[in-house]
C-alpha cells in the first residue's frame, strides 16, 4: 500500500469532523 497522502483523499476513510475534505465529501 502507498503511503497515505497528508490531506489528499481524506474522503476514503471517515473524515474528521470540520475538516475540509470532510466538508467537500459532505456537499457534492
Amino acid at each position: 500500500m502507498e503511503p497515505k497522502p497528508k490531506l489528499r483523499f481524506q474522503t476514503l476513510g471517515r473524515p474528521k469532523p470540520g475538516s475540509y475534505r470532510a466538508r467537500l465529501a459532505r456537499c457534492p
